[in-house]
């Protein structure tokens, strides 16, 4: 799955005056100039992605700054959130309204799942044997104080045919599609702050994907473009988990902003795999050689991810 084109409107200190059209056709790797609200149009990305999901929209809200959420939801999907910084709701939503539509290029797993879906929906097999992208909207509407919205699905479409997204109408399976969906979808925000509790989870954890996923992020550091050393999960004396690595080892702290940025990143290839991955534009010494890394992880059939989308800071 690729995000073919993108518009984002209400968002950010230009919300109520502009849109961001990404078009009409997104590469595999693409730029979004979206100048001071950089990270306004990342978070507000991240957070329709997430709206299909009520734990994930949880966690994206405390991620990005919103506070604590109490998500509510209707056969499966969220339909009302509130959050406890409604200052920092308003900051993203300027307006009372705000939506972000995608156009979404389907890879094999998630387009079995429509071709199992067309048997029961007839209408959608003559948009499958087009290959058409999938279309989806995600809104938000804003109470006065910002604390409360509805959220949802207001477009869901495919080769010009229409899925019932609301009520009674809406087939059992959008919402078990859109969580998927969801899920393939990670956001870097560049802060460079790895939990050495969940990489040591995923390290020891049941998975054996999950396990070699978070054994390459530690051990690729330590590789070009990066060029560290391999970062270990250490446990200190009083049972406090940290990242750790070098000769002699000092924690990843000791090592600058730099060698956690590269953890950060690495985790999210290696360990969470996204189908799209959007983070900002990588700045200073190394950057094209960072970038090219990205790049390159997108090629070939066996390539963690689908697309790299930058959010740049030029306007």
């Amino acid at each position: 799955m690729w995000i073919q084109r993108l518009s984002i409107e209400g968002v950010g200190t230009r919300g109520l005056e502009r849109s961001w059209l990404v078009g009409p056709s997104l590469d595999r790797v693409s730029t979004i100039d979206a100048g001071p609200d950089a990270v306004a149009v990342a978070d507000a990305l991240a957070l329709a992605f997430a709206s299909f999901d009520a734990a994930l929209l949880r966690q994206i809200s405390a991620r990005i700054g919103l506070g604590l959420a109490e998500v509510h939801e209707d056969r499966g999907l969220p339909e009302q959130i509130s959050w406890s910084h409604p200052q920092a709701v308003r900051a993203l939503f300027p307006g009372r309204s705000a939506r972000v539509d995608v156009a979404l290029a389907l890879d094999p797993a998630l387009f079995r799942v429509l071709i199992e879906t067309a048997v029961r929906e007839p209408r959608l097999v003559d948009a499958l044997s087009a290959a058409a992208p999938l279309e989806m909207a995600v809104g938000w509407h804003l109470a006065d104080d910002g604390a409360v919205a509805a959220v949802g699905v207001l477009r869901l479409a495919m080769g010009g045919v229409a899925i019932p997204v609301a009520g009674a109408e809406r087939p059992a399976w959008v919402a078990g599609l859109l969580t998927s969906i969801g899920r393939r979808f990670h956001r870097v925000d560049g802060a460079g702050a790895p939990d050495p509790t969940r990489l040591f989870t995923a390290l020891h954890g049941p998975l054996a994907s999950r396990r070699a996923g978070c054994r390459r992020a530690l051990a690729a550091v330590g590789e070009p473009p990066f060029s560290f050393a391999e970062v270990e999960l250490v446990r200190a004396p009083d049972g406090e988990l940290g990242c750790w690595m070098g000769e002699p080892s000092r924690p990843l702290r000791a090592w600058g902003r730099g060698a956690a940025q590269a953890l950060e990143l690495t985790e999210a290839v290696w360990l969470e795999q996204p189908d799209v991955l959007v983070l900002p534009m990588p700045q200073g010494d190394g950057a094209q050689a960072v970038t090219d890394w990205l790049a390159a992880r997108t090629q070939g059939d066996s390539a963690p991810l689908e697309q790299v989308l930058f959010v740049a800071e030029a306007s």
